[in-house]
């Protein structure tokens, strides 16, 4: 019985949306997609197929979303580790890199002993994670700490550092262990220097100095612009605007001061 185009049109979307709907089909099926996407674009346009590609397509319409070839035991255990990393937005480039590995399995290819070094470290990552009690709240205030120095590097430092950018990446989810703590400290490592010393320096109600930037200010303050005035410090240290900042007392007015301006003398 002859098909309607219609009816094939719908035929082609639903089976389209199928594929749409797993990332694994289409990379396993990377053939069939493209193939049943391009049917499905044209069909939707209303452009006529070749006889040929409509025999092809209603095979495929027939044969409905194709199984997933079974994988080996590796397969599976790296399958497994991704479903629990899935959802994690600590692990992308794990779960990413993972399942592209991934297909090389259901395709029955061999990896080389790189990526399977690749895999086992995704599993173990996953694994660790699946397995770790939620973080003490000591461990949960530094970890609010680094995240807030984080914001006072550029994003172009992440993206030429990309292993301190990993550190800090494992931290953001609900889980992370005390090494994964220790690790983004030390990506943050210079900011936390500049942090303890205005902890230990500039508590508030300390004296310190700062610029006068402005005329009104300078003049307030009985200095020229841009030289140095006594002043209060008033508040606690905060990230804001790219930087660690203070508010200070001057003058009789209050003004928010990037600590690096803020001095003893």
């Amino acid at each position: 019985m002859r098909k309607s185009k219609e009816l094939r049109k719908n035929q082609t979307l639903e089976l389209w949306r199928l594929f749409c709907a797993s990332r694994t089909h289409q990379q396993v099926f990377a053939w069939d997609f493209r193939f049943i996407s391009d049917m499905a674009r044209k069909l939707g346009a209303g452009r006529k197929i070749s006889a040929k590609q409509r025999n092809i397509l209603d095979e495929k319409i027939a044969l409905g979303l194709p199984e997933l070839p079974s994988t080996n035991e590796a397969g599976q255990k790296l399958s497994a580790a991704l479903q629990i990393i899935e959802r994690l937005d600590q692990f992308t480039w794990e779960h990413r890199v993972g399942s592209e590995l991934l297909v090389k399995y259901q395709r029955g290819w061999n990896l080389s002993e790189k990526q399977q070094n690749l895999v086992d470290s995704i599993i173990e990552k996953a694994n660790n994670w699946n397995s770790m009690e939620a973080p003490s709240e000591e461990l949960q205030t530094r970890v609010a700490l680094v995240k807030q120095l984080a914001k006072c590097y550029a994003d172009s430092y992440w993206y030429s550092h990309t292993k301190a950018a990993s550190y800090v990446r494992i931290i953001e989810g609900d889980k992370y262990s005390e090494k994964d703590v220790e690790n983004s400290e030390y990506a943050v490592r210079g900011e936390i220097k500049k942090w303890n010393r205005v902890l230990e320096k500039f508590a508030p109600g300390a004296y310190c100095k700062v610029p006068c930037r402005s005329v009104d200010l300078a003049e307030a303050a009985g200095v020229k612009q841009w030289e140095k005035a006594v002043a209060i410090v008033v508040s606690e240290p905060r990230v804001e605007r790219g930087g660690i900042m203070l508010d200070v007392l001057i003058a009789g007015q209050v003004i928010a001061f990037y600590s690096r301006n803020v001095t003893m003398r």
